[in-house]
């Protein structure tokens, strides 16, 4: 069916639940016998219907290649800052023992591994359009991200529950939630218990 249209009509009652799975499983003369009232020549709409799906997802892809095309922006610029300002010399294709001292760089700046991989993807997108061999298969630069990966776990900075923070919660907050205040002294009572029980 056209763009894949499902209806999932099992909550919808009666003859509209009987339509709806005519139209999902195709079934045409089916759906004639249920809705003979219905438009004979209902192609006139599609067309509307096609346009205006193509068009959302045309925006989505547009706003997908936005964001990559700049991230790969930011990412080859700071290559480029780094080539720079580290006195490396500028060659193309950068050799991978640039790579590498770039990854280091990345990881002694506090870069997440995301952000590095983003980056070195930027690089690597030069690297296969200019018909260059991909270097993310080099054995070091794989070495390389993964213990950068391991390295840069973020610290926790959540504390755990605590009996003044689950009183300051039970006072303050429950009392807007529950109608009535019966209610609102039941559940911090629960919440009480149950913070007790877990607590030992």
């Amino acid at each position: 069916m056209l763009c894949n249209m499902q209806f999932k009509a099992c909550h919808i009652a009666d003859l509209l639940n009987c339509i709806a799975d005519a139209i999902s499983r195709e079934q045409w003369t089916r759906f004639r016998d249920l809705q003979p009232n219905a438009d004979i020549n209902p192609q006139k709409i599609l067309p509307d219907i096609t346009r205006l799906i193509l068009e959302m997802k045309l925006d989505d892809l547009y706003r997908c290649i936005n964001f990559a095309a700049e991230a790969y922006r930011i990412g080859f610029a700071s290559f480029q800052y780094f080539c720079k300002e580290y006195c490396l010399e500028n060659i193309w294709p950068p050799p991978p023992s640039h790579i590498t001292v770039f990854i280091a760089f990345l990881s002694l700046s506090g870069k997440s591994h995301n952000a590095a991989i983003t980056y070195l993807s930027s690089i690597n997108f030069r690297y296969k359009t200019a018909q260059y061999i991909d270097f993310s298969q080099n054995f070091i630069i794989k070495k390389m991200l993964e213990g950068m990966k391991r390295s840069n776990k973020r610290k926790d900075t959540r504390l755990p529950i605590t009996e003044e923070i689950l009183s300051s919660i039970i006072i303050n907050a429950l009392p807007s939630v529950f109608f009535s205040n019966f209610e609102a002294t039941l559940f911090s009572s629960a919440l009480d218990s149950l913070f007790m029980v877990c607590y030992k």
